[in-house]
């Protein structure tokens, strides 16, 4: 008996030894330009650059963005992406080329990232999205061994999501794993759909508790993640400024015009939305996002707003 269970792990290591090397060597590359929005980017500068969740990579088509605008548009919001990872990403792209904001308008998903108003920047420059499986293959491309302490260190997430994220930065076929599922899953959008339900009431009952929040302290400014993103953002020569994404009303009543107001002063940033793109709660099929057929008005009427932005 202890030589078959001996046989059985001695197969198991080898197996698992050879799908690392393969995964590696196959999957890898792939994996990281999927998950990295900066990967392959021809080094120069782009005069707008809009950085959120999946909302932004839905509602705002940057090829017509482009073409209205005769400028060069760089959409790297994507599905699940924290506040945190989002710094980490572009952090790194700049690191890779300093030119990319030069000159441009970096534009941060308003009240996506809400937590990042308050959150000390220590912890939320770690945090990753964790809603029932952690989302820690997004953070993955942007460490670098010093980071990896630094999140065991400093991040608020739970213990599972900490041991996830140490396999997966050392193991390629951890990683590969939601990479895998997404390819698979012939049921994938319904899954999909069904965590960002899940993520929207979240995201609801989170900002109600701090809805009555419309004034932060100097001290408080200073040491969040958003302060970092305005710092990192003008050191390297760009503007930040916040947009005010259509919402599902669920998620949009929780975000009244004074609490943006409040917000926008307090941040010393301003906030800028499409006030005459009108939409209805018909609009956000999976209740989250705007529906294709909405897609090009929404982005025609921003192009306006960007174009009258002083």
């Amino acid at each position: 008996m202890q030589e078959f269970l001996k046989r059985v792990i001695l197969y198991a290591v080898g197996l698992f030894l050879i799908l690392e090397v393969g995964f590696r060597i196959f999957l890898d590359k792939s994996y990281f330009q999927k998950v990295n929005p900066y990967s392959n980017l021809q080094n120069g500068n782009y005069t707008y650059v809009f950085i959120g969740s999946s909302r932004f990579e839905v509602a705002i088509d940057e090829n017509l963005l482009a073409d209205i605008l005769d400028s060069e548009v760089l959409n790297t919001a994507r599905g699940f992406y924290s506040a945190g990872v989002s710094y980490q990403a572009l952090k790194n792209a700049l690191e890779d080329n300093p030119s990319l904001i030069d000159g441009a308008k970096v534009i941060l998903e308003y009240p996506q990232f809400l937590d990042a108003y308050l959150s000390d920047f220590n912890e939320e420059k770690y945090h990753v999205w964790e809603k029932g499986f952690p989302m820690v293959q997004f953070l993955i491309p942007h460490l670098q061994s010093d980071d990896l302490s630094n999140f065991l260190r400093y991040s608020p997430n739970t213990p599972k999501a900490k041991f996830y994220l140490v396999c997966a930065y050392y193991s390629s076929v951890v990683r590969n794993i939601p990479v895998i599922q997404e390819y698979l899953l012939d049921n994938f959008i319904k899954i999909k759909s069904w965590n960002m339900t899940q993520q929207i009431v979240h995201q609801v009952q989170k900002s109600e508790e701090q809805k009555q929040i419309t004034d932060f302290s100097d001290k408080t400014y200073a040491q969040s993640l958003i302060f970092e993103f305005k710092s990192l953002v003008e050191e390297n020569g760009g503007e930040l400024i916040l947009l005010d994404v259509p919402k599902y009303s669920s998620f949009n009543e929780n975000f009244k015009s004074d609490l943006l107001k409040g917000q926008s002063r307090s941040t010393r940033l301003p906030v800028i939305s499409v006030d005459y793109f009108n939409y209805s709660d018909s609009d956000f099929d999976d209740k989250l996002h705007l529906n294709e057929d909405r897609v090009e008005e929404f982005t025609s009427r921003l192009a306006t707003v960007l174009s009258e932005y002083n």
